[in-house]
């Protein structure tokens, strides 16, 4: 197996459906599969920690400056860092581009930590006939046409971005063209909120989304098929 197979793996491990398969009942059943779910968990999460560091990748629970590092050097260019008070005290909402056509945001956790993280982008694929789906976190259609055979292949689509970023977006990029500018945006890409903040009103959070829309650069809008 090779690294890449072997990291993949570990990415995709599910430690209690491992445990419920060995010990041969459910979690629901028998508390012990869980606990052996746990430990397993546990050393799944060592070994893609030392993995990642290896790849210098960014982490599941990784620093803000060793990833704003490290996704700067993908080519990601910081277009916002907004403070706002989270739970713990003052923390900072930022947005980032690249040129590719892909948007990462992503909010802190007691200043130093990266708490969540997601990268929205458009694609297509390299080759009609082998598509990998796999490859692909969450995303819909963006051409379909229910009298076009074939249709449906470019997606708007978005990963959760705090873990294994580089191998991700390398994956992506082998199987799957980045669309600059995009079709469609993808689910949740023009809401630019903060955790803080999505715990406003409905009208709140779009006033809060368009005014940081608003700052972006004419060129990113435009490539986000924002036109207000």
């Amino acid at each position: 197996m090779s690294a890449d197979d072997n990291l993949a793996e570990m990415l995709a491990f599910d430690p209690l459906a491992v445990a419920e398969r060995v010990m041969g009942t459910s979690s629901k059943e028998d508390d012990s599969v869980a606990f052996f779910g746990l430990a397993l968990s546990g050393m799944n999460s060592d070994r893609k920690e030392a993995a990642l560091r290896a790849r210098d990748d960014t982490l599941f629970v990784d620093d803000v400056d060793r990833y704003l590092r490290i996704v700067g050097e993908e080519g990601f260019e910081p277009l916002l860092a907004d403070p706002f008070t989270g739970r713990y005290g003052p923390e900072t909402f930022h947005v980032l581009w690249h040129p590719d056509g892909m948007l990462l945001k992503f909010d802190t956790f007691q200043t130093a930590r990266v708490n969540s993280a997601t990268v929205h982008y458009n694609v297509r694929p390299k080759n009609v006939d082998d598509v990998h789906w796999n490859l692909l976190s969450s995303s819909f259609p963006i051409d379909y046409r229910h009298d076009v055979p074939g249709s449906g292949l470019t997606r708007a689509g978005y990963h959760d971005a705090r873990e294994a970023l580089r191998f991700n977006l390398c994956r992506l990029r082998e199987h799957w063209t980045l669309l600059n500018p995009w079709v469609e945006a993808p689910w949740g890409a023009t809401r630019l909120l903060s955790y803080a903040d999505r715990g406003g009103s409905e009208g709140e959070c779009e006033a809060t989304s368009a005014e940081r829309l608003s700052r972006l650069p004419e060129a990113v809008r435009v490539a986000m098929g924002v036109t207000s």
